[in-house]
């Protein structure tokens, strides 16, 4: 799970970015929400394994 909650939200998507490109060529899922829950705007991403493309 990665929290970049206190990015602004295309600072948020770079960053979540950044963890799949390291995290999927050791088989490892990532996870990510992004939005505040302050403002009810809130998106759940998880991809996992290699077809997983975000």
């Amino acid at each position: 799970m990665i929290d970049g909650s206190a990015l602004k939200l295309k600072e948020n998507i770079a960053l979540a970015r950044r963890v799949v490109e390291f995290a999927h060529p050791k088989g490892v899922c990532v996870e990510g929400e992004l939005g505040k829950i302050k403002k009810v705007v809130k998106e759940r991403i998880r991809v996992c394994g290699s077809s997983g493309r975000m």
